[in-house]
């Protein structure tokens, strides 16, 4: 196969890939009444007890005034809380709240059901292999941005 035809098809899998990740995370967070950036920023509050807002819109791809309209729906609804840093006033830090803790934990399962799906029969040294070709793809994607 010639090299731009690899490369081609390499990439066109890449985006098919996301895509139908992403519908499918979207189905099955909706199946639970969430959104899929609720159910986004709920994940990314499970890995750390307090996340800066900014750092969340960051690690989300979003806009800050874009996080500020979903944070504010959240916590509307009782799933979030916002505080004020204490190092910089400016800045807010996310938290979970109890009643989010639950949801949560049903995003975090289903994220990782997902993930087991997804990778059935893929052996492990084949998906340590794509993450380093992924990882290579990174890091040139960054070069270029």
């Amino acid at each position: 196969m010639r090299q731009s035809t690899l490369r081609a098809g390499f990439f066109r899998d890449l985006v098919t890939i996301a895509r139908k990740m992403r519908t499918v995370f979207d189905g099955r967070a909706a199946e639970h009444g969430l959104t899929y950036a609720r159910a986004r920023i709920l994940l990314q509050l499970t890995t750390k007890d307090t996340i800066g807002q900014s750092e969340l819109a960051e690690a989300m791809e979003v806009e800050p005034p874009t996080m500020a309209r979903l944070l504010e729906a959240m916590e509307d609804c009782g799933l979030v809380t916002r505080t004020i840093a204490p190092k910089d006033r400016r800045q807010r830090n996310v938290h979970l709240t109890p009643a989010a803790q639950d949801q949560a934990a049903v995003v975090l399962a289903m994220t990782r059901k997902l993930r087991m799906e997804l990778t059935e029969g893929i052996p492990p040294q084949d998906l340590e292999t794509a993450r380093d070709v992924l990882a290579k793809v990174l890091v040139n994607a960054s070069k270029v941005a």
